[in-house]
């Protein structure tokens, strides 16, 4: 069974530790609850993680709440055609 977290993406790994992954990774923290101020810190594989149509506040609130205030769904929009966001950081 697959389990899943809301995390927040950071950014990417960089540094000598881009040196030793292999494919294309992110950099996510997932808070614990229901304190949000510990956590973990993750290099995920960009393919394993599924960005979400959710703000921090909402996700916040969310994690602190222990899933009892679940955000608002949002109505899925369709972008043909369009790219993801790109989470590189400027050098």
């Amino acid at each position: 069974a697959d389990s899943y977290t809301i995390a927040f993406l950071t950014g990417v790994p960089g540094g000598d530790v881009k040196n030793h992954l292999q494919g294309d990774f992110v950099s996510v923290y997932v808070p614990t609850t229901p304190n949000p101020t510990s956590g973990f810190f993750l290099m995920m594989e960009r393919s394993r993680v599924v960005e979400l149509d959710m703000s921090v506040d909402a996700a916040l609130k969310y994690i602190v709440s222990m899933g009892v205030v679940a955000p608002e769904q949002t109505p899925i929009k369709k972008t043909e055609g369009a790219l993801p966001a790109s989470t590189e950081q400027p050098t």
